[in-house]
């Protein structure tokens, strides 16, 4: 196809840059696409910050179960209750260093 319309020779390296041009001209967009972040990628890329669980009424203290300690890697869940939370993302966290691991490991 190429051939027909460019009856002389053509470098390899040439014709493989006019292909890929010819493609980006076609099927290329110059729109500015939204990036869709799910719940996993948010908690991941935004800034989060630490709260104080609120407190309910009747209760002395609030506190959360810490997501990061109750699933440890060897199976063994730990039971550890924190005063801090993720707002954004809902969950209860220690502020050392579980706040840190859980809004930098992909896992959790």
């Amino acid at each position: 196809m190429f051939s027909t319309q460019h009856p002389e020779k053509v470098p390899f390296a040439k014709f493989h840059l006019e292909v890929i041009r010819q493609l980006l001209e076609r099927y290329s967009s110059t729109e500015a696409k939204p990036l869709h972040f799910d719940q996993g990628n948010a908690r991941l890329t935004e800034r989060h910050f630490p709260e104080l669980v609120p407190r309910k009424e009747g209760k002395k203290s609030a506190t959360r179960r810490c997501k990061v300690c109750s699933q440890t890697k060897a199976g063994i869940k730990k039971r550890k209750e924190s005063s801090y939370m993720c707002r954004e993302c809902d969950v209860g966290l220690c502020v050392v260093p579980c706040f840190r691991i859980y809004h930098q490991v992909a896992d959790f």
